[in-house]
């Protein structure tokens, strides 16, 4: 099954859920910038911009705190070229990611504090290029889980629209290779707009 198509049946789930368990149901999207924060001393890197769309679920806690799964379509990558060669390549990876985030709501104000762990699926390991680089990684270099750490905070204008700023820590080596001296960690900067039903 496409990625696009596990999407559509998750956010499915996720609305099924919501129903039967009267909890806050809402959808995200926005621009993040994804960088693969990482050593690898004869490449030239940088980040790449791309979209990420998703939902959650807020389940109540307290006045003030609630357990807020979400779930996410991520494309994240990196552009880098080897020092001395004007060619570039850009890796392109497609994730589905899940946070598991504490929301904090103060009582007076629309601001919002969250931060939580993550987990991402890689869904599809790119093809390598044409050229034989040993910098592009091969499928089985290439971790498919991503574990890492979500946080942020935003405003939440009339109990509805949501405007929040997050940042996605990557803990784990995606682009494993016991013969070389490098590692590669996913680190992204969004910027979300959503709606809360």
């Amino acid at each position: 099954m496409k990625s696009r198509q596990w999407l559509i049946v998750v956010l499915l789930f996720l609305i099924f859920c919501c129903n039967s368990l009267y909890a806050n149901f809402g959808v995200k999207i926005g621009p993040h910038y994804s960088f693969v924060n990482g050593k690898a001393i004869q490449f030239v890197e940088e980040g790449i911009p791309a979209w990420r769309v998703g939902a959650f679920i807020n389940f109540k806690v307290s006045r003030i705190c609630s357990i807020q799964p979400e779930i996410y379509y991520a494309i994240k990558g990196i552009k880098r070229w080897n020092k001395g060669i004007t060619h570039t390549e850009t890796v392109k990876l497609e994730y589905i990611e899940i946070p598991v985030l504490l929301r904090i709501k103060p009582r007076e104000g629309p601001a919002v504090l969250f931060i939580g762990p993550y987990y991402g699926y890689l869904l599809e390991v790119p093809p390598r290029p044409q050229r034989n680089w040993n910098w592009v990684p091969k499928e089985a270099e290439v971790r498919r889980g991503d574990l890492g750490i979500s946080l942020g905070g935003g405003v939440l204008c009339r109990q509805h629209f949501i405007i929040e700023a997050q940042c996605n820590i990557g803990l784990t080596n995606v682009v494993y290779n016991p013969n070389l001296d490098h590692f590669h960690k996913n680190l992204t900067l969004a910027l979300l707009v959503g709606f809360e039903f």
